[in-house]
């Protein structure tokens, strides 16, 4: 697995959603020598920990209509296309 995959991989190792036990250790071990990595997974695993005691509020059944009725109307854009570790600018 290449280190740019690695990377990729930092929010599903957060939420226990790796296909394989080969993928959890590639990640931990890269964990170790990956800063950034090391730092957006404490990040994420706060934020995990943070939504799992929000409280969920009561939503008017008119505004849910009317939400869920203008999503048709969103266009989606499509993914900018460039090549893995390539910044917008080179």
């Amino acid at each position: 697995m290449t280190t740019d995959e690695l990377h990729t991989l930092t929010g599903a190792y957060v939420l226990d959603a790796l296909e394989t036990d080969e993928e959890r250790e590639a990640v931990e071990r890269h964990l170790t020598q990956c800063a950034p990595c090391a730092h957006e997974v404490r990040e994420l695993s706060e934020t995990t920990v943070r939504l799992g005691l929000a409280a969920a509020a009561p939503v008017d059944p008119a505004l849910r209509a009317e939400v869920l009725r203008r999503i048709t109307d969103v266009r989606q854009l499509p993914p900018a296309t460039r090549p893995v570790g390539r910044s917008a600018g080179g």
